[in-house]
């Protein structure tokens, strides 16, 4: 609740205010500086909350292995839009690899809830 409030106050805001989602304007090197250091306390948490929390599942992980890679190719271009707007039509030609990821993650995954099903017999 607290990370989605400063999304949403303080991040959202200073990137709108700046040009981060216009793809006419490039925002200066000093606004993308201070957008990366906004930012850094976000990637931290997400990191640390999701490695905790995939080691301490042991079931479903054919749902959290393709979900984690969803996450980590839309935050990537996500973060990347500091650069201005134009950069996500840099998604377009590398969408192949999280088509081609995705289901075998969640293979991997279904193979490891298979294992952890029958692990007591």
């Amino acid at each position: 609740m607290i990370v989605a409030l400063y999304l949403i106050f303080f991040i959202v805001p200073y990137a709108d205010k700046n040009g981060f989602f216009n793809e006419n304007n490039v925002p200066n090197y000093e606004e993308v500086k201070k957008y990366i250091f906004l930012c850094i306390p976000v990637v931290i948490g997400y990191i640390l909350f999701s490695s905790i929390y995939i080691r301490k599942t042991s079931f479903l992980k054919s749902l959290i292995y393709p979900l984690f890679i969803a996450n980590i190719y839309l935050g990537f271009w996500l973060s990347l839009l500091a650069m201005g707007g134009a950069i996500l039509w840099l998604m377009i030609p590398t969408i192949i690899f999280p088509i081609i990821a995705l289901p075998i993650s969640f293979h991997k995954g279904r193979m490891k809830d298979i294992q952890y099903k029958f692990k007591d017999e």
